[in-house]
């Protein structure tokens, strides 16, 4: 079992060129024109490992690329009465939350997406169904680390929470990378200051996998006094995966796999899967057109198998989202594109070399001195 540290695709120069940008962003109050920074960028890992293993993304938010970790600056602000976050910004929520966090829910969503985490959606409405949709995305460990007495301490942070009614346990809280959401231009976790909620949140940035209402009557956690130093004591909030990638593998006409808009070989499919270190993955391999057959998505099948891929890590789709829809069909047709280059720049060739033998070949050559 392999932990996703995932496909972050494009080049080491890349990265720190979106580093400046969010850096010249990060004072701007909307988005402009622009859409949520999505992570596009390849990384190889032990590339980056051995060059930048902590890197200041932006302030108050450091990426450690040894553990793959984002490590948000915190400071604690409550220790008891009900709550509806675990962590919010500055002058929002702090009479309900634990944690007062510094840094910008933007900043910290690009840096999530930076090592791998894909975003999924806050609690939504069905209007059909009259019920409401947990929050969504992949799953998050979530960890608090500070110190106590001179040593330091990491514990996990649902440590710092206990259920609202007498007697009842807390389970294991399943934290999930909603993403919050962007409306008239602007991220609203941003606008909320809704950092990490464990109720019902349409700004969440992180939530709990589960609907719980924000009525104040009925909150389902309290703060675990007992668990949480004392008030202005300094800490980090660790963000991690919590150990199962998805890694989409595009197969072309030509029974090519790509993973985002890099070809891989299968052997090197698995090269990449081995590179999230630990934890679970599963393979979705995306035919690229509706007109390939089954019979060769069954043996890029065969071909990952070979490679040592365990067949039940591997799912045939027949889609996948939009945004990794886009990019592998860019690939696709980009090399579709050279192909087709390479092929007239050969036949150009050809062509030339048929005329110059045919010239070669004329009776009405200039006379040798033989044949005067």
């Amino acid at each position: 079992m392999r932990l996703c540290m995932r496909r972050i695709l494009g080049e080491v120069s890349r990265l720190w060129t979106l580093h400046l940008v969010v850096l010249l962003f990060a004072g701007q109050s909307s988005f402009g024109q622009q859409s949520i920074p999505r992570k596009d960028i390849y990384i190889d890992p032990d590339e980056i490992r051995a060059k930048h293993k902590r890197v200041d993304f932006a302030p108050h938010v450091v990426i450690d690329w040894t553990t793959m970790t984002v490590e948000v600056a915190a400071r604690v602000c409550l220790r008891e009465g009900p709550l509806e976050l675990l962590a919010c910004n500055p002058n929002t929520r702090e009479h309900e939350s634990i944690l007062i966090v510094p840094a910008r829910p933007l900043h910290i969503y690009q840096a999530m997406g930076l090592i791998g985490l894909e975003p999924g959606s806050p609690v939504t409405f069905n209007p059909e169904t009259e019920k409401l949709t947990p929050p969504e995305g992949d799953g998050l460990t979530l960890l608090i680390r500070y110190e106590e007495k001179g040593f330091e301490k990491e514990v996990p942070a649902q440590n710092w929470l206990k259920p609202s009614k007498e007697g009842e346990k807390l389970k294991e809280v399943p934290w999930v990378f909603a993403g919050s959401r962007v409306f008239e231009e602007r991220f609203l976790a941003d606008q909320d200051g809704t950092v990490i909620c464990v109720v019902n949140f349409e700004s969440a940035l992180i939530a709990v996998g589960e609907s719980h209402t924000a009525e104040n009557a009925n909150l389902w956690l309290v703060a675990n006094t007992d668990e949480i130093p004392p008030v202005g004591t300094d800490c980090t909030i660790l963000i991690r995966h919590d150990g199962f990638a998805r890694v989409f593998v595009g197969l072309d006409n030509d029974g090519v796999m790509y993973i985002e808009d890099q070809v891989k070989a299968p052997e090197e499919v698995l090269k990449y899967v081995n590179g999230l270190m630990v934890g679970d993955y599963e393979i979705s391999l995306v035919p690229l057109s509706k007109d390939i057959p089954f019979e060769r998505r069954h043996m890029a099948t065969l071909r990952l198998v070979g490679a040592g891929i365990e067949r039940g890590d591997i799912v045939i789709r027949s889609h996948a989202r939009l945004e990794i829809q886009k990019k592998m069909l860019t690939a696709y047709k980009a090399r579709i594109a050279k192909k087709k280059a390479r092929d007239e720049t050969a036949k150009k060739t050809d062509n030339q070399s048929e005329s110059v033998t045919a010239y070669s070949g004329k009776t009405d050559a200039p006379p040798t001195i033989e044949d005067k």
